[in-house]
């Protein structure tokens, strides 16, 4: 059976909102951590909010991490 691995992008007190987290800098470990787990990963599984905010904007981005969302 594979292994269910979730990710979630809180702070430290355990806010998880976006709008509470504006100083949340995307960086290049972070961009490698994504790359990998997305790699690694045969399925992705999003909460409603998530996925409306995905569905918004993938259909614009380009590269093999947006491929796999196809």
């Amino acid at each position: 059976m594979p292994n269910l691995i979730i990710t979630e992008f809180v702070s430290v007190d355990g806010i998880a909102e976006v709008e509470k987290l504006p100083s949340v800098t995307w960086n290049d470990e972070m961009q490698k951590f994504k790359d990998d787990e997305l790699a690694d990963s045969g399925a992705m599984l999003l909460g409603r909010t998530t996925y409306e905010i995905f569905a918004g904007s993938w259909p614009k981005e380009t590269g093999d991490f947006a491929d796999r969302f196809c």
